[in-house]
């Protein structure tokens, strides 16, 4: 596998991205402990250093960036949604990276909506950079689902990149999804409203490009 890593990155940077893969594979410590045997990737290596930075930033007592929801090396989820564990919501340390490790290893949609109730009632009502957590990995599984390489918002508009659309139809694609919609070559794209409607609006649309991957994916084998 070390091999392998080596492989991987050829480009600028290769050397710390190697190093940090090396890291992973070889194991980091027990997570944010003293211990210096186990591994990393139960959460992943990217997560566990941003989470390793924000400790060390409270127990400086500086302020600290919320993480992240689940980070993913192949799908870029960048939406104007705040997504993090509040620390005066979760103030154990050990039981926030506990419930970002469980999110994180959410492996569908039915699973996060179990994980809103199950946090609903060990901790009561949440509050919104915990539902923008869940959202996000909602986002995050359905863009999977739909073959989807990012969701960003440019401007005005979210982005649903999709590697295949040069490939499709896509006038029917943008008529079957809805008025509101376009497609282009490279992404279909969501108009943002001010009441953030697009918000449900974005979870229907990766929902409908889901199914229609999945039924070409099973036509095509």
């Amino acid at each position: 596998e070390r091999l392998d890593a080596l492989a991987e990155y050829t480009d600028l940077g290769a050397g710390f991205q190697i190093a940090m893969r090396d890291l992973e594979l070889r194991g980091a410590g027990d997570i944010l402990s003293t211990r210096q045997s186990g591994h990393v990737a139960a959460i992943g290596l990217h997560l566990y250093t941003q989470l390793l930075t924000q400790a060390i930033r409270e127990l400086k007592g500086e302020d600290t960036a919320p993480p992240p929801a689940a980070a993913t090396e192949r799908i870029i989820i960048d939406l104007p949604v705040p997504a993090y564990l509040p620390t005066d919501w979760l103030p154990e340390m050990a039981l926030r990276l506990q419930v970002y490790r469980r999110i994180a290893a959410l492996g569908d949609v039915e699973d996060v909506e179990l994980m809103r109730d199950e946090l609903r009632d060990r901790f009561g009502q949440l509050p919104d950079a915990v539902e923008g957590l869940l959202y996000q990995m909602q986002v995050k599984l359905l863009a999977q689902a739909a073959g989807a390489t990012a969701i960003i918002k440019p401007q005005d508009v979210i982005q649903i990149k999709l590697p295949y659309l040069p490939n499709i139809d896509r006038e029917a694609l943008a008529a079957q999804l809805g008025a509101d919609i376009r497609v282009t070559r490279t992404a279909v794209e969501l108009p943002v409203d001010a009441e953030n409607m697009w918000q449900l609006r974005l979870l229907d649309i990766l929902s409908q490009l889901a199914e229609g991957f999945r039924e070409a994916l099973e036509l095509s084998q």
